[in-house]
């Protein structure tokens, strides 16, 4: 027999192992070298093989491992087995039911094909069920057919939806809209004026004129009215339903006609209001001017005031003052946001300045325009720009918002005005126009939208001082305008007493140096060079090489000379040596008109040397100043021209600039045109870059080329080099080429060098090598433009370097072996090495830092120190699913897998495990919008669906699993927690090393859901599986890949509930518990404390307060209930009270009487309990939807304090329900309460969901908002009052009422009160009437007091 040397390994292969017999040697009888080659089962489409031996050496089969039996490859070879196939016949979709294509399946391989022939695999034959939705208009009722509502509707079943994607079906019947009714009605008309006065007189037949009824349909529109000479409008037929009540200058109301009644009073008020007398003067130092706010109607003023200039005043010259405040300011780019327009007329020719203030993604903005005579009539008529820089102009914006109001100063120079306005405490010139001398002043105020007050009125003539020479005696001036204490240059720049003088010329010595373009080698200035130096008023020219200057005016010049930086120099009073310094640049001197005909202004090309232009290896340092400092705003050409081009190699290779304020958009430039249509922008905020271009030193920029690349610097303000991006520019020869437009461009302290290329260098056993790189002989860049450090391109000498790799299993706890075979692959910036656990005895590896990937590990970080040695490695089991920041193709999931659950888990149990998400996308986009994942839990497919973003706040919602979610990664059905920013913290978690900690419990039926936040476990809401529905877990992906690590079962025990002994053991209450954690029935987390119930022998003493807060018994036989979380308890004033008790915290309730809280101690004992009398409403939202309050309280009072007029109403009140209620819910919007003080409906309306504090003024009995004036700009402004008015306390208001005005005042945290707001009553002798109303919600009125105020 012969012998053979065997090496047995299990390989695998889906083919067998074939050697090429020409590039193997021949065995002698005597030895093979066999590896046992296991059998391989046939599929469908691939042949396999039965087990047989392979000799390495001579590439022989044997069917034994003596190498007794040769065989061929045909011996063992199993043919393919073919497909069985079942053919399924195309079923068409419905609208709701699924449909599918023609298909065959095969029942061996279970893949799914379009052809008989098993050819063409199909990833799904679905094809969704849907319905085709499109949107129905309004349809307006008439008097003889009913209307509907617009909607969504399918066109095949017709279905109604409130949504385009067909989530919410709506009942057809609730979207008809009944037929309308129409009667004749009379009403009377009363004007009011802004004091609330009613006007004895009024021009009935102009009002009528211009009054427009606006109703909710286009059939019930009415204008052009005829108001008669006693205030009577007469209406035929009008239709029943409420009325907008348009009319300029008036303030908005709501009219409605109610069905039957036929009467009716129309109150209008003004809106233009002065602080004194009827128009006020100037100078008045008390006076003032509002316009109150009110939405823009045919796109006219709310209202205008005209001031009454002081006698005496010159209309040529004079400057004038005032301060301007800004409220009901709307935040964004809404309706009313974009309508906030104010203005100042400044002339009887319509001269004035025109302003637009508003915010844009939470950044202020202000734009002022010329007024003319387009305007006086139409609020939105936009005229020349007087600054169109909006977001530098947003300061304006701000200080009109704050309590001090803008400050706002204006010169007027003959045929100039000059706009000032102050910022950071100095006044800031915003801008300039011509106006014709001839024209009188005139100062007229507009407004529209928001409000505005206008105060600290003051005007003052100007002189006007011509110049006058010095003398050597006497100093003399420059021309200017004063008004006796302050002084303005003929420019309108603002100076002293001191600054206006000039002295006598003073003897100087003038030295020029020069600095050449690099900005550091000293170069003469060449004769010839003419040098200009202009001060105020004086003018001097110098030739370099000619006749010196001997005398100047001393003060400050600014110097300029052709292909020089421009530099100040101060001439001082004594005189002396004066050093002119001149630094060579670069200036292209850009025009508008070049961008307009599509072309770059100018260009300069670089002188550089042969070598430099044949070298790829150049870096090139600049600095770049944009000395115009343009501020014109979009959309004009100005705007749209500020751009620069550096070039770096002769096919136009480099990056080109868009630079108008405010911004920095830079682009590849693959071509020498100016527009970046068709370009590559780089990603990034670089709008720093801007800045520091208009800045004094301007902004310095690196390009370095490295062969074929070339790679744009820029240094930042804290002279930080930050990358920008690299551009491709192939083997082209450098040349580099600065281009400009639209303004003036200086580049300066221009350096060209050449770098050294030190080619990749491989290390050799007693010598360290290197990666390819660029250098300066201080920096170094990576071929591909990367700037790197001296340890970034080394390449260490590799040393042997063992692994001791151990596992970790999936639960994050057990030691697990990682199999043999498994491939370890370390990666650095440099290097990457592969690691075979059970095969590779030691791996030689450069010391470097590396992370370590493995395929269902979790990647660690390791560094191999030059030493070497053995380095343990722990792998820790995760599952990893997802492709990355990838969009979802037909609303499949990028990716899912099953989660083993152990055999033993089979009753209730808590799930550990941590997530942590990658590849993030920030914003609300294609990416953001679908990082959705899921965890499936049971057969019956009961789980959570995850959705996680961040559109500039961190969110996440959570909605039920489905079936219908294991193929559709787009169906959301119901919400488990849709508080989206409230559990934003998940989103972060995610992010974060650490990951997101989440817990399961099973408790029966239902599943609870848990996450860490910080160092606390958030109850998050729960699922609830059918009887018998086992587990089965799966994990889903959608955008995003999602590490799922550390997953733990531990069973958990039911502890049932077991009742306390008075006196005795202590019970507990019905718990879940680990043994070390517990939690409640409904799944809340505990304490072992919380779950114990201790019995006690308690005695209650009941005392009472009044609704003031006064002392009062409690009657006998008020039933007190008193509600813990383990039991209850009741029983009446005059009887017996309970004895015994379980220890605890419980709800104390009786009707008339605010609810309290009562704590019962482990040890028992006397206890008082204190009711106080309160004011309960029982709102509901019911009552909301049917657009009424849900119930009202009248307060009873004396009829002294019924026909006063001074008042001071005080109460606490507090929102029982606390209700979380999100929009667009209306339970949400259905948290409302109001108090009246007077006859008339005048008091506060608050809309009040959680975490807001809406306030507006009352002027009737509803509750809706519309038409109501709001407090504060947003809801957002007193948020604190809700979040009081759901705490344990209340929040305390103080109403005043102060003859036609009612101040609402609000107590803060810190115990001070806030003024909210002044409304003022229709009537000034209104009756005293106070009435608490209440909606959707349960909400307690406690410690009303109602006393008589002072009069002053």
């Amino acid at each position: 027999m012969r012998t053979s040397k065997k090496t047995i390994a299990l390989l695998a292969g889906a083919a067998l192992a074939t050697l090429s017999l020409g590039a193997l040697a021949a065995c002698n009888d005597e030895e093979h070298t066999l590896s046992l080659i296991e059998e391989q089962a046939a599929t469908c489409t691939n042949a396999g093989h039965e087990a047989y031996y392979l000799c390495s050496h001579c590439g022989k089969l044997f069917a034994d491992e003596n190498a007794e039996t040769e065989i061929s490859d045909a011996d063992v070879t199993i043919a393919a087995l073919g497909h069985e196939m079942t053919h399924h016949e195309a079923v068409a979709a419905t609208c709701t039911e699924d449909g599918n294509l023609e298909y065959w399946s095969c029942s061996r391989c279970e893949l799914n094909f379009s052809d008989a022939e098993g050819t063409k695999e199909i990833a799904s034959v679905a094809i969704p069920a849907g319905h085709d939705i499109g949107w129905v208009e309004l349809v307006e009722p008439t008097a003889s057919a009913e209307g509907m509502l617009a909607h969504y509707e399918c066109s095949v079943c017709h279905t109604c939806f409130e949504d385009a994607y067909g989530e919410k079906e709506l009942d057809r019947e609730e979207l008809v809209l009944a037929k309308l009714v129409s009667q004749d009605i009379s009403v009377k008309v009363e004007v009011y004026d802004t004091a609330g006065n009613l006007v004895a007189s009024p021009d009935y037949a102009a009002l009528g004129r211009e009054l427009v009824l606006k109703g909710e349909y286009s059939s019930n529109r009415y204008d052009d009215l005829e108001i008669d000479s006693d205030g009577t409008l007469s209406l035929t037929s009008a239709v029943v339903g409420k009325y907008e009540v348009d009319l300029y200058g008036y303030a908005r109301s709501v009219f409605t006609v109610e069905e039957g009644t036929s009467e009716y009073t129309l109150k209008l008020s003004m809106t233009i209001a002065y602080g004194s007398n009827d128009k006020v003067t100037v100078n008045d130092a008390e006076g003032s001017v509002s316009i109150a706010a009110q939405d823009m109607s045919a796109n006219m003023w709310t209202g205008s005031a005209e001031l009454i200039l002081p006698a005496g005043i010159d209309n040529n010259f004079f400057v004038f003052e005032t301060t301007l405040k800004m409220g009901d300011f709307e935040d964004g780019w809404t309706t009313g946001g974009t309508q906030q327009r104010y203005a100042i007329q400044l002339t009887e020719q319509n001269t004035g300045f025109y302003f637009w203030s508003w915010t844009a993604d939470g950044v202020s903005k202000t734009f002022v325009r010329r007024f003319a005579v387009n305007n006086l009539n139409n609020a939105m008529a936009e005229n020349i720009a007087v600054n169109g820089d909006e977001a530098a102009n947003g300061y304006m914006t701000d200080a009109l918002r704050s309590d001090s109001g803008l400050p706002i100063r204006i010169l007027r120079l003959d045929g100039e005005f000059v706009l000032l306005v102050m910022k950071e405490g100095a006044w800031n010139e915003v801008g300039r126009m011509e106006v014709d001398p001839d024209s009188p002043a005139k100062i007229v105020f507009y407004g529209v939208e928001a409000s505005y007050t206008w105060s600290g009125f003051g005007i003052s003539g100007l002189e006007f001082v011509p110049e006058s020479e010095a003398t050597a005696a006497e100093p003399g001036n420059y021309a200017y305008y004063t008004d006796g204490t302050r002084f303005w240059f003929e420019d309108g720049e603002e100076t002293t007493a001191e600054g206006v003088k000039i002295y006598a010329p003073v003897s100087v010595t003038l030295t020029v140096n020069g600095i050449a373009l690099d900005g550091v080698t000293a170069a003469a200035v060449p004769e010839g060079t003419v040098i200009t130096l202009t001060g105020r008023a004086n003018t001097y020219t110098y030739t370099v090489g000619g006749e010196a200057i001997s005398e100047m005016v001393a003060g400050d010049y600014t110097m300029t000379a052709e292909g020089y930086a421009s530099a100040s120099i101060t001439v001082p009073q004594e005189g002396g040596k004066i050093e002119l310094t001149l630094q060579k640049v670069i200036t292209i001197a850009g025009a508008v008109s070049d961008y307009t005909n599509n072309k770059w202004s100018d260009s300069v090309t670089l002188e550089i040397s042969d070598d430099l232009k044949a070298s790829t290896a150049v870096i090139l340092e600049f600095t770049v100043k944009n000395i115009t400092n343009s501020a014109a705003g979009w959309p004009t050409d100005e705007w749209a021209s500020q751009r620069i081009a550096i070039q770096m190699a002769k096919g136009n290779e480099g990056f080109l600039f868009f630079l108008p304020k405010g911004e920095a958009n830079i682009f590849d430039m693959t071509d020498g045109t100016i527009r970046d249509e068709g370009k590559t922008k780089f990603d990034g905020d670089f709008a720093w870059i801007d800045t520091l271009m208009r800045g004094e030193s301007g902004v310095n920029m690196r390009i370095v080329r490295t062969g074929a690349n070339v790679t744009l610097f820029v240094q930042n303000g804290e002279s930080e080099w930050v990358k920008i991006g690299t551009v491709a520019c192939g083997e082209a020869e450098t040349e580099i080429v600065f281009y400009g437009c639209g303004v003036e461009w200086e580049f300066s302290s221009v350096t060209v060098g050449s770098l050294d290329y030190v080619a990749e260098k491989q290390p050799e056993a007693d010598a360290h090598g290197n990666v390819a790189y660029y250098t300066d002989g201080e920096n170094y860049w990576l071929a591909d433009g990367t700037s790197a450090t001296k340890e970034d391109i080394m390449l260490y000498v590799p040393i042997d370097v063992t692994f001791a790799v151990e596992g970790v299993a999936l639960d994050g706890t057990t030691a697990e072996t990682v199999a043999e075979g498994t491939v370890l692959t370390f990666t650095s910036s440099k290097s990457t090495y592969t690691y075979t656990v059970g095969e590779t005895q030691s791996v030689k590896m450069s010391p470097d830092t590396y992370t370590v990937t493995a395929e269902g590990y979790a990647s660690v970080s390791i560094t191999v120190p030059e030493e070497g040695g053995t380095i343990e490695l722990i792998l820790q089991k995760v599952v990893t699913i997802g492709k990355g920041a990838v969009v979802l193709v037909n609303n499949a999931w990028n990716g899912q897998q099953t989660i083993a659950v152990p055999e033993t888990v089979t009753g209730d149990f808590l799930l550990e495990t941590t997530l942590k998400m990658s590849d993030f996308t920030q914003g609300f986009n294609d990416l953001g919008a679908w990082q959705r994942y899921a965890i499936r839990l049971t057969e019956g497919n009961v789980g959570f669906y995850f959705w996680s973003w961040n559109d500039g706040t961190a969110k996440t919602r959570i909605r039920q699993f489905s079936e219908e979610n294991r193929t559709n990664a787009a169906k959301e059905n119901d919400d488990v927690n849709g508080d989206e920013a409230g559990i934003g913290f998940i989103t972060n978690e995610l992010l974060d090393a650490d990951g997101l900690q989440l817990r399961i419990l099973r408790a029966g039926n239902t599943f609870y859901l848990y996450a860490l936040n910080g160092s606390e476990w958030v109850k998050l809401g729960s699922v609830t599986c059918a009887d018998g529905d086992k587990l089965d877990m799966e994990v889903y992906a959608g955008v995003g890949t999602y590490e799922w690590s550390n997953i733990h079962f531990a069973e958990i025990s039911f502890v049932a509930e077991k009742a306390p002994v008075v006196g005795g053991s202590d019970g507990n209450v019905a718990y879940y518990t680990d043994g070390e954690n517990y939690w409640l029935t409904d799944g809340t987390p505990a304490t072992a404390e919380d779950v114990v119930l201790s019995a006690v022998e308690v005695k209650l003493t009941v005392n009472g307060a009044a609704l003031d807060g006064t002392a009062a018994a409690v009657a006998d036989g008020t039933l007190i209930t008193l509600t813990g979380e383990y039991g209850s308890y009741s029983f009446k004033v005059g009887e017996a009270a309970p004895a015994a008790m379980l220890a605890g915290t419980y709800v104390v309730t009786a009707e008339g009487y605010a609810q309290t809280t009562l704590v019962v101690p482990k040890d028992g004992g006397d206890l008082t309990l204190t009711l106080k009398e309160a004011v309960t409403i029982a709102g509901a939202v019911s009552d909301y939807t049917n657009n009424k309050w849900s119930d009202s309280v009248t307060l009873e009072i004396s009829d002294d304090l019924k026909a006063s007029t001074a008042v001071i109403l005080e109460f606490t009140v507090k929102n029982i329900t606390n209700s979380a209620a999100g929009w667009p819910t209306d339970e949400w919007a259905s948290q409302r309460i109001a108090i009246q003080m007077a006859k008339g409906n005048e008091g506060f309306l608050f809309f009040l969901p959680k975490g807001e504090a809406n306030v507006f003024d009352m002027t009737d009995d509803t509750f809706g908002d519309a038409n109501k004036t709001r407090f504060g700009e947003n809801g957002s402004t007193f948020a604190w009052i809700d979040t009081l008015m759901r705490g344990e306390n209340g929040v305390n208001m103080r109403i005043v009422r102060s003859g036609a005005e009612i101040t609402l005042f609000v107590q803060n945290a810190e115990e001070a009160w806030v003024e909210i707001g002044t409304i003022t009553c229709a009537a000034a002798d209104a009756e005293t009437e106070i009435v608490f109303y209440g909606c959707g919600v349960k909400w307690e009125f406690t410690s009303v007091t109602v006393t008589p105020a002072a009069k002053e």
